[in-house]
Parts: structure tokens; sequence; C-alpha cells
């Protein structure tokens, strides 16, 4: 079933009931924080913020020449057979 974010209890039979019929209305969270429940730092930003770290990240332009390198060099497939990943 489903269950409340960050809670071990399910959904009351009642909202659960309120959903399937279409009569649980939505809740309006756009003056909500959500970094108080995501990742460290807050993971709440938009696809291009995260479009732009990536790109700083391998271009070198987050760590040292130094370490940067190392970081490249250490990078490997998790299975060097299937490099792309499971499918």
């Amino acid at each position: 079933g489903s269950y409340y974010a960050l809670a071990d209890d399910p959904y009351p039979a009642d909202m659960q009931a309120a959903a399937r019929a279409g009569r649980l209305l939505p809740i309006d969270y756009t003056n909500q924080n959500p970094s108080y429940a995501s990742a460290a730092g807050g993971g709440d930003r938009t696809a291009g913020d995260l479009a732009n770290w990536i790109r700083a990240l391998v271009t070198g332009k987050v760590f040292d020449p130094d370490f940067h390198q190392q970081w490249l060099a250490s990078l490997r497939a998790e299975d060097p057979q299937v490099p792309d990943g499971q499918q």
C-alpha cells in the first residue's frame, strides 16, 4: 500500500477510498521548502541547475586540475562487459 513520506503508517482507509473515488483534493505545496526532507543540501533545484552542475563537474570547474584528472581516471564501469549498464 501507500505510505506517508518518512513514516511507517499506511494512509488511512478513508483517505485511500477518497483517492480511489477521485474526491481527494490536492494540497498546495507552492511555498513549502522541500530541503528538510530531501538530499543533504536540499536537492530542490531545476533540471537546468542540474545540467549546469554536471557541465561544471565534467569540464574541470569544480575540482583543481590534479584532482579532476584523478577523478576522471578513477571512473570504471560497474561491469566492464556491459559498459552502458544493465538494460
